[in-house]
């Protein structure tokens, strides 16, 4: 094996575990962004179960909640961008 190649696969190596390591922040990112969201559909669909009217405002919060992460993913992204140039 030449030179090259060994420097061709340990550079091919790390752009991989370097998409893994994207993949795996977007992952974590979108959790994050949508924990809310996931909480209050929960509490709502709980006390929709328990038939109490109060689901009815877990189920706004987490339309509020939504768009507060779809916010959130919006500066996470132009941040990234800004980073990058």
């Amino acid at each position: 094996m030449t030179g090259r190649t060994v420097l061709f696969r340990w550079h091919a190596s790390l752009c991989a575990s370097a998409s893994l390591r994207e993949v795996d922040m977007l992952a974590w990112i979108l959790l994050v962004a949508s924990a809310p969201t996931i909480v209050c559909a929960i509490c709502s669909a709980f006390l929709a179960y328990k038939e109490r009217p109060q689901w009815v405002w877990f189920a706004v919060l987490a339309v509020l909640a939504e768009i507060g992460g779809v916010v959130m993913l919006r500066a996470v992204d132009a941040h990234r961008l800004i980073g990058h140039m």
